[in-house]
């Protein structure tokens, strides 16, 4: 068998929105593994709750990224409306509760209070507090994610297949211009001044 060649890269426009496109690809891949393993868990009798709660954050993290403006391409609502009832205001509610109760910590589904312990005598014996958090949809509503990703996976499938075909013919039709293209290679960066970078944003 034979080893693959190294990989040359290409940086074209098309190469771009190929990229673009295959790193929404990544999010949404995410999404539907977490929802199917979400599912599972719920079906439990007592799943865990870190587990539960992480994979849930996660998910609606990476779904909204893929609807969100920014250095890649953005899916538009506009991919659900041939789906019966009403897939777009089921998106709004994944994304509200992504921006309101993942996002930032106080929301509807948080509340926290303090209160006083009484004694038998009625005298203050310690300080204590009540916590409800809500850390996961339904069953239902993890599925209804679940769903939305998938569509929206085959929506960016049906993109990059021909956009790939394109980029393979042209390749082919130019072949002494491959021995202009460098080695593909990718450095991660990481660190303080790979978080404070700004995001390039585009429309």
């Amino acid at each position: 068998m034979q080893e693959p060649k190294p990989l040359l890269e290409l940086l074209d426009d098309d190469a771009a929105l190929l990229a673009s496109l295959y790193a929404v690809a990544h999010d949404l891949h995410h999404v539907i593994c977490a929802t199917k393993s979400l599912v599972t868990l719920l079906q439990q009798p007592e799943p865990d709750e870190t587990l539960v709660r992480s994979l849930w954050a996660s998910a609606l993290v990476s779904y909204v990224r893929c609807f969100s403006s920014g250095r890649r391409t953005r899916l538009e609502t506009s991919i659900y409306i041939h789906l019966p009832g009403d897939p777009v205001g089921t998106h709004q509610y994944f994304k509200d509760t992504r921006d309101k109760h993942i996002a930032h910590p106080v929301n509807a589904f948080e509340d926290v209070r303090v209160g006083i312990a009484i004694g038998e005598s009625g005298e203050a014996i310690g300080v204590g507090h009540l916590a409800s958090l809500r850390i996961c949809d339904s069953v239902e509503g993890v599925s209804q994610l679940g769903t939305l990703s998938s569509v929206a996976m085959q929506h960016v499938l049906n993109i990059i297949k021909p956009l790939e075909e394109a980029i393979l013919d042209r390749a082919k039709s130019s072949p002494d211009q491959l021995t202009s293209l460098k080695q593909l290679c990718i450095q991660p960066q990481g660190g303080g001044d790979a978080a404070r970078t700004p995001r390039a944003m585009h429309g």
